[in-house]
């Protein structure tokens, strides 16, 4: 090998070497940012299953009237939690807060006409609540 063939390959190292490092930095970054991605990904399937197991207890309930009550605090913490929704708000303002023809309108109506309007409590509407209930689950993760 002679010199000014060494020289050719010391060149192409030198400005090569840039490219590599940007690459290199960019590979680290990005798998970093997977990495925080994924436990962001994991913690929010966590707070999802928490709100289907107490969803669950819920449906075990056999009196309506309790089983409404415990569909409402599961659903104000799950407000709180996940929408920002303070747990002091009627379902009233929950629902004029809630977008038009929403699963959170729906839902907060029919727990207003439940709750203060003395809509009747049957099973049938017990289940439509907690199906609603499901699907925000659902939306919200």
């Amino acid at each position: 090998m002679n010199l000014s063939s060494f020289s050719g390959v010391i060149k192409l190292v030198l400005i090569s070497l840039p490219f590599i490092i940007i690459i290199a930095l960019s590979v680290f970054f990005l798998l970093r940012m997977n990495k925080k991605v994924s436990k962001e990904l994991r913690e929010e399937k966590k707070k999802k299953e928490k709100y289907k197991k107490e969803l669950k207890k819920v449906k075990k309930i056999r009196k309506l009237a309790i089983k409404l009550d415990k569909l409402d605090k599961v659903a104000r913490r799950f407000f709180e939690e996940r929408l920002g929704i303070s747990v002091n708000l009627n379902y009233l303002e929950i629902s004029k807060k809630a977008r038009k023809g929403s699963v959170l309108e729906e839902f907060s109506n029919l727990m207003l006409n439940l709750m203060y309007k003395g809509l009747e409590l049957t099973e049938k509407r017990m289940e439509q609540g907690i199906t609603l209930f499901e699907r925000l689950i659902s939306e919200q993760t």
